[in-house]
């Protein structure tokens, strides 16, 4: 996957967001450009260096703000998506981890509680033959 940056210092969605599931990505096209709403409010023409910098900053925050809405739609329907699966293989490498450390525990404090029945049980035959 080749990435193109305009700016070398903001990153692209692909390198934000690198591994979306095989479901997410049929249910979210994120290589299909965003449907843009109409500007909610005409853009002025710009009158010199000051006033194309502000008309770049009014386009940049109209386009933020309609991309804001889109994008929390997006990131909403990833999760839907991406979280039951994520918590599920969350879930499954716990449950793992802890079967191991209850094999683990668990033999020593076995094998301690066989010994002390043993050693009970050996205890009371020689007290039952020495009553005999």
């Amino acid at each position: 996957m080749s990435l193109h940056r305009t700016d070398s210092g903001i990153p692209v969605l692909t390198e934000i967001i690198a591994n979306t599931p095989d479901d997410a990505e049929a249910a979210i096209d994120l290589s299909a450009p965003p449907a843009m709403p109409e500007p909610s409010q005409p853009i002025p023409a710009a009158n010199g260096a000051d006033g194309e910098r502000e008309l770049q900053n009014k386009i940049a925050a109209q386009v933020l703000q309609q991309l804001s809405s889109q994008f929390d739609a997006l990131l909403d329907q990833y999760l839907h998506t991406a979280l039951p699966r994520l918590l599920q293989a969350a879930m499954e490498g716990v449950a793992d981890q802890l079967r191991r450390e209850l094999k683990e525990n668990l033999g020593p404090a076995l094998n301690a509680a066989i010994k002390r029945n043993i050693a009970d049980a050996l205890q009371k035959s020689d007290v039952l033959e020495n009553e005999k």
